[in-house]
């Protein structure tokens, strides 16, 4: 509580904070300037059933994916959080998630890149197993080539569901599934109301 962790330098995952198989609550921090080689620059969770509250998560860097946070095998919960200022530079230069089933709460994604060519997801990468619900969720100003917004890497068994939730002013104007991109003023969309 009352935290900044930057600095943080690590040839892996998680180069500000790494949580493997434990399930701490992260209130008022601030993760900045952090760098991992492979996923999470600025925290990576792992089987972790973390709860984070008012976080913010900026200016982190990963080699692979995750610039600001990567979420593998676990459900956390992140409740006003902003992710912003992140980069990566092959996949999700914000949000990376992978078997997750997180639950996002008044979560700002923003200003987040992939910096390759042919990179994916400037704002958000799921991969296999992923079914994470976003609730007032603002995904805007991310770049990518592909996927400036979201890029859903495979069919199988992956979903996202967004509750009133706001996509904008994303570089590409695409949301990618698998190799498939859509513009969004192109994209069919199922909307389901429920009282």
């Amino acid at each position: 509580s009352n935290l900044t962790v930057s600095g943080g330098y690590y040839l892996g995952q998680g180069g500000g904070i790494r949580v493997k198989n434990s399930s701490p609550r992260i209130y008022n921090v601030t993760i900045s300037g952090n760098y991992a080689s492979n996923w999470g620059g600025g925290i990576s969770l792992d089987g972790s059933r973390s709860y984070l509250s008012n976080v913010t998560i900026i200016a982190n860097a990963s080699d692979v994916a995750g610039g600001g946070i990567n979420i593998t095998a676990c459900d956390p919960i992140l409740n006003n959080v902003v992710i912003s200022g992140n980069s990566a530079q092959y996949w999700a230069g914000g949000f990376h998630g992978y078997a997750t089933n997180a639950i996002f709460n008044n979560v700002i994604i923003a200003h987040n890149s992939v910096t390759d060519v042919g990179g994916h997801g400037g704002g958000v990468v799921l991969d296999s197993d992923s079914n994470p619900i976003f609730n007032h969720v603002t995904i805007t100003e991310n770049t990518a080539e592909f996927g400036g917004e979201i890029h859903i890497k495979t069919y199988f068994s992956t979903s996202i569901t967004m509750l009133n939730s706001i996509i904008w002013n994303n570089t590409s104007e695409s949301i990618c599934v698998h190799w498939s991109c859509e513009n969004l003023n192109e994209l069919e969309i199922d909307l389901l109301f429920t009282y």
